[in-house]
């Protein structure tokens, strides 16, 4: 009995590593550029922007997050940052998200997208997560 519940925890354990391991990690960068960039400010080309990792995505219980700095030309062409803390969380196998921009640089202000924290009423507003 004892051989054959150690096999059963053997086998347990190899599905939760592999089933971790196999999990694509979130694309910061990208849905930086794609979806907040895009969503903030619409009438800039994404496609010129660059985005970095000013904290590299940190995993802390069931709650992941990560600061990126991304770079873009405003509609005069010139140039602007913005600073966006991402949590990633999961709610019934999906993947959501919510976003604290911190600074932009651009005086336009800054655009509402369904995801960014409601600072008003000091929430988050989770969404689900496509990059």
């Amino acid at each position: 009995m004892k051989h054959n519940m150690f096999t059963w925890l053997a086998v347990g354990s190899l599905v939760l590593s592999a089933q971790s391991s196999f999990a694509a990690p979130f694309d910061y960068l990208k849905f930086a550029v794609n979806n907040t960039l895009k969503c903030s400010h619409s009438s800039v080309d994404a496609s010129t922007a660059k985005a970095e990792y000013v904290t590299q995505p940190k995993r802390e219980n069931d709650l992941e997050e990560a600061r990126v700095k991304i770079y873009y030309k405003g509609f005069t062409g010139k140039s602007h940052s913005m600073t966006v803390d991402y949590r990633l969380g999961q709610l019934n196998r999906q993947d959501i998200i919510s976003a604290d921009v911190l600074e932009d640089s651009a005086l336009t202000g800054t655009g509402k997208c369904p995801y960014f924290r409601d600072k008003k009423h000091n929430k988050d507003n989770w969404q689900p997560a496509e990059n």
